[in-house]
């Protein structure tokens, strides 16, 4: 007799229960990824309600935007800083969809991207995504993309040159290592298109400064706004 899946189910959660991947603390029946306390208590940025945000304040002299939001405020040994360490490196890409989700329900319901054209996530070089197999940037841009309804295009944006982690480096390294390494493909036109640029951690900017002026150079007219995950 063929076991019922729903059965299959609750037996290998009674031995293997799925964890809060902010917390590590065993989820309840119908919650998934991260549980309810964790999503309530997150450090929300709430940028979406405020239109001259830090981030979007963070941005002004280094690319010109339209909007900029921050889903989470980040912080050295937080609950963030988890998510972000588990989605990055511990193989776990379906948490930047997870998130993705959470962060594009709230944009939806405000209208906040509704004249958005494409979703552009920031592209890793090839050599890093091979050794990590996935983008997490692209990953949020799944979530986001679903809820807004709106198209992500993936191979607009590519890294022609491969810098090194960004993590350990301070505020003046990581501006000097993102200039120019961004090249767009000639395949898509998006003359006169309001782009939403997507990456994992707002920090200095840099990044996202580098990529939305390669695609402002490479397409006139076009307009960039930016959402990241987190803020540091």
């Amino acid at each position: 007799m063929k076991m019922p899946k729903a059965f299959k189910s609750a037996v290998l959660n009674l031995f293997f229960p799925e964890v809060c991947m902010a917390c590590s603390g065993i989820l309840l029946h119908q919650e998934s990824t991260i549980c309810t306390k964790c999503l309530f208590h997150l450090p929300y940025t709430d940028d979406h309600l405020i239109p001259n945000n830090e981030s979007f304040i963070l941005m002004q002299g280094k690319l010109t935007v339209e909007r900029a939001v921050s889903m989470l405020r980040f912080r050295p040994s937080s609950r963030v800083e988890h998510l972000i360490h588990q989605m990055k490196y511990a193989n776990k890409p379906q948490l930047g969809k997870f998130l993705g989700h959470v962060y594009g329900t709230l944009l939806k319901e405000i209208q906040y991207f509704d004249d958005v054209d494409a979703i552009i996530p920031i592209p890793l070089h090839p050599r890093r995504f091979a050794k990590r197999g996935y983008n997490q940037s692209e990953y949020f841009g799944m979530g986001i993309a679903e809820r807004l309804g709106k198209p992500m295009m993936k191979d607009v944006l590519y890294r022609a040159i491969h810098n090194a982690t960004q993590t350990k480096k301070d505020l003046v390294s990581r501006a000097e290592g993102v200039d120019k390494i961004f090249r767009c493909s000639n395949e898509l036109d998006l003359h006169d298109k309001h782009i939403l640029l997507l990456d994992d951690v707002l920090t200095t900017g840099s990044t996202l400064a580098s990529a939305g002026n390669t695609l402002l150079d490479k397409f006139p007219g076009c307009r960039i706004s930016i959402a990241t995950i987190a803020k540091a």
